[in-house]
């Protein structure tokens, strides 16, 4: 659920503040060339975006992925996973507002 929200918002970024083509970004995010257009063109908003909006502790963990992206030209989603959840505060806040009320849900990319 929340993966497919931070690699858009990773991906609006990457192409609007560091100058990445979208193809560039497509790769390294393992999205489709096209979506990195529609969310990079407005043309898609992706759902539970406002939670990260809201989120000044998620938005800055999201900075700390983009920074390495543009250092390595590499994503590990798990990496954003771990850091999330090894985050009580910012995991139990995430949880509590996609209405997830389980205590400990594995990986799998936050909840797909």
């Amino acid at each position: 659920m929340l993966l497919p929200t931070i690699k858009a918002y990773i991906a609006e970024i990457l192409v609007k503040e560091y100058s990445f083509s979208q193809l560039r970004t497509a790769r390294i995010l393992n999205m489709k060339q096209s979506a990195v257009n529609y969310i990079v063109t407005g043309k898609r908003r992706v759902k539970y975006h406002d939670i990260l909006e809201k989120s000044t502790e998620l938005k800055n963990l999201v900075r700390e992925v983009i920074e390495r992206i543009n250092n390595t030209s590499t994503f590990d989603p798990c990496e954003v996973c771990n850091k999330i959840t090894s985050n009580s505060t910012l995991y139990t806040s995430i949880m509590s507002s996609l209405g997830i009320t389980q205590t400990s849900i594995k990986c799998s990319h936050i909840s797909r």
